[in-house]
């Protein structure tokens, strides 16, 4: 009797594991995974289909960089640019010579290219060498997928997407837009209810040069919660002073990694200048300088575009995130977006051994 009681007991427990098992397997998320060959359209027009895989990538940009390494793909990369530099573990590679470099971002080196063998080239759409690099890279054999300018949020995250199927991480390219999705919601329901910010985002200040309206970074200015001064414009026009001016701007953001005097220098002088203290954003103190990294994230059509709308917005309604941000920004730019300092939205995930924004 205790043998045939035993017996029922174990028919009972293994009955439930096999249910268990059998749910699991029925309804647990599954990995997407990319069957090839697989065939992709890229910015110029052009079919690329991949057989395999790629093992070997060259990286021709540093927001495709970004975006690989972001996509966990950092162990493939063999190759980059000379102002690639995010994320950090970049830069460790090109000191031990793990990845070499193929030159600038305008003008990549062919031969350096062709000799290091890639299965894999990412170029960039917005810059008119790498589409003939891709014709020449093509009648060669070798694969080349040239990526979308990045002219807004959604060629961003086509690129992701793309780059995410040629290199079997569709599951983490959907997680890393979904994130990159959420992070723009949080913000734009923090400032939900106020009215925009009129703002100047200077790239030059002589002459000024500035952001029209069909660029992505006006699309950080409206998603943040400011409007372009110049959205009637378009492309990275000029501008006057008079114009900027008239235009009244409350805040001004300025890019001067490459200007010859301190950021402190450049506040000082502008607020020393006749014309510039008539505008609302210079008397107020409302003028911030980006630098380095805190640059990049406002130059770059990658991943970080999410950090520049988060880092705008905090500038705009600090009240509404409880954050002051300094005038002068640069790498701890990463201090005062909300995404850092709150835990309100989930940013990094370990993807197969490097970090990637999710």
């Amino acid at each position: 009797m205790k043998s045939v009681t035993k017996s029922m007991i174990l028919v009972v427990i293994l009955g439930i594991v096999l249910i268990s098992v059998s749910y699991m397997v029925l309804f647990s998320p599954k990995e997407i995974r990319t069957e090839y060959p697989i065939p992709v359209t890229d910015a110029l027009g052009r079919e690329i289909t991949f057989e395999e895989v790629p093992e070997r990538i060259i990286s021709a940009a540093p927001g495709n960089t970004e975006m690989i390494f972001a996509l966990g793909l950092g162990d493939k990369v063999i190759g980059i640019t000379e102002y690639c530099n995010w994320p950090t573990e970049v830069l460790s590679m090109k000191e031990n010579g793990t990845v070499t470099s193929v030159g600038g971002y305008w003008d990549p080196n062919l031969e350096i290219i062709i000799n290091l063998e890639p299965d894999l080239v990412v170029l960039d759409g917005g810059v008119a060498s790498h589409a003939t690099i891709a014709g020449q890279l093509g009648n060669m054999g070798i694969k080349a997928f040239v990526a979308w300018k990045g002219e807004n949020l959604t060629e961003i995250y086509q690129n992701i997407e793309i780059l995410g199927e040629i290199c079997d991480r569709m599951k983490a390219a959907s997680d890393l837009i979904q994130s990159m999705k959420d992070r723009v919601d949080f913000v734009e329901s923090t400032i939900s209810g106020h009215d925009p910010v009129k703002m100047l985002h200077a790239v030059w200040l002589e002459p000024v040069y500035t952001c029209g309206g069909a660029t992505f970074a006006s699309e950080v200015i409206t998603l943040a919660g400011g409007e372009n001064i110049f959205a009637y414009m378009n492309g990275w026009p000029t501008v006057s002073m008079e114009q900027i001016i008239d235009s009244q701007p409350e805040v001004i953001t300025i890019t001067a990694t490459m200007m010859m005097s301190t950021p402190e220098e450049i506040i000082q002088s502008l607020e020393d200048d006749p014309l510039w203290n008539q505008i609302p954003a210079v008397q107020n103190g409302k003028v911030y300088i980006l630098y380095g990294d805190g640059e990049d994230i406002f130059n770059r059509q990658s991943v970080r575009v999410v950090d520049a709308v988060e880092l705008l917005a905090v500038i705009l309604f600090p009240d509404d995130f409880g954050v002051t941000v300094p005038n002068v920004i640069g790498a701890d730019y990463v201090d005062y977006i909300p995404s850092q300092t709150s835990g309100s939205v989930s940013t990094t995930l370990e993807v197969q051994g490097s970090v990637g924004y999710v």
